[in-house]
């Protein structure tokens, strides 16, 4: 409607629309045929469109919609079908530069149209796809694999045995923690693609945990607990009791799962939760759960295997804790000497540090020296404020 109704208006001059008498104008049909590019709209037929009225198309009786006749003995149409008179040049040329096209992905080369066979699986001797390793070199760089290993530069179980065990001496004449765990980590990649997973895997996931303990490599650490324990799953032998009782104070300071926890020690046995080593964990992660500090830097003192190394990751974060428990607990100072004997500092200059950094505030002119604890919790409130802020610019 306003289509036509601005084609009127549209065919008559500045007069003409003042001078027209618009209140007696007819209202234009809306029943006008819609032209295609083959012509008007073809009739209808039974609420269909009558293919007859278009150029190139013949009505066959036979066929209905929705039927299956036609779907079977149907024939495609293709240029040829269509009366080219009744097409424009630029229509006929589009056709066949699509039939060009067509023609020429027909053409494509063999890997495009037909996917090669693939070699079957031999699942009962898969032995046969393992890689072994023929390199004999002891030593050798860990680099991340971008393709497929290459036998020659793997080195086999024989030969990565005396790797390890040539790590071993070097690390107790002169310890490189970046030489060793580069080592150790090409020694694994050599492990891995070899699919070596015996006692020999066992020892060199233990010795690369032990090693990253003692320089507080925790990230490393807990990829080679992890890979310890799926060994141990298969039945294998190791230090089981010294390993769980790493994965519960791991779990205990870094987790704080309780789900966690109570499966942990489900997984571990009733036999397993009486060695020595296992109760000490256990123990250390209750002083954490009550934030016994007392209990905590008691237990650190008794560790066994290296599990004060692993407490000591943890150690800041507990001295922070009851710095704070001492300062709101004591009013209006605590001595010095007590807060270096209950936290179990070793050295003055360790603890001056400590409390330099978690906000301890050293009376002045105090002798013995002591902490204000009102000061020092105004202190702490400043610090807490200044971590908030940086957590809000890091969120924007």
């Amino acid at each position: 409607m306003e289509v036509a109704l601005k084609k009127i208006i549209s065919s008559l001059d500045k007069d003409q629309r003042a001078l027209r008498d618009w209140a007696a104008e007819p209202i234009p049909t809306l029943n006008e045929k819609k032209a295609t590019r083959w012509g008007m709209e073809p009739p209808q037929l039974n609420g269909l469109p009558n293919m007859n009225g278009w150029p190139g198309y013949a009505f066959n009786e036979d066929s209905k919609v929705g039927g299956k006749k036609n779907k079977k003995k149907g024939k495609k149409r293709g240029l040829a079908d269509v009366d080219e008179g009744a097409l424009t040049t630029v229509e006929i040329q589009a056709r066949e530069q699509r039939q060009r096209r067509f023609e020429k992905m027909n053409k494509a080369p063999l890997r495009y149209k037909e996917v090669q066979r693939v070699e079957e699986i031999d699942w009962d001797n898969l032995d046969k796809y393992v890689i072994k390793g023929t390199c004999t070199d002891l030593e050798k760089k860990y680099f991340r694999l971008t393709s497929a290993p290459n036998p020659e530069t793997v080195r086999p179980e024989a030969v990565l045995r005396q790797s390890l065990s040539l790590m071993k001496s070097k690390w107790k004449e002169n310890p490189n923690y970046e030489y060793t765990i580069d080592q150790l980590k090409s020694i694994r990649q050599d492990m891995t693609v070899q699919h070596i997973k015996n006692d020999f895997a066992v020892d060199v996931y233990e010795t690369n945990a032990r090693i990253s303990l003692e320089n507080g490599d925790i990230n490393n650490f807990n990829q080679c607990q992890i890979k310890v324990k799926d060994l141990y799953k298969e039945g294998l032998p190791g230090s089981h009791a010294e390993f769980a009782a790493y994965r519960i104070m791991y779990t205990a300071f870094y987790l704080n799962s309780n789900r966690g926890m109570s499966r942990l020690l489900h997984e571990l046995g009733a036999e397993a939760r009486k060695h020595p080593a296992v109760m000490h964990a256990s123990a250390v992660r209750q002083a954490v759960a009550d934030n016994n500090f007392v209990a905590f830097f008691r237990r650190l003192q008794d560790a066994p295997f290296m599990g004060a190394y692993l407490m000591d990751v943890f150690t800041t974060s507990m001295r922070t804790r009851a710095l704070r428990t001492l300062c709101r607990a004591y009013r209006p100072t605590v001595p010095v000497d007590s807060v270096f004997e209950r936290l179990a500092f070793e050295e003055d200059d360790e603890l001056s540090e400590f409390l330099e950094k978690a906000g301890g505030v050293v009376k002045e002119g105090s002798d013995p020296p002591v902490i204000d604890t009102k000061a020092s919790e105004a202190e702490f409130k400043r610090i807490d404020a200044e971590i908030e802020a940086q957590k809000s610019q890091k969120q924007f």
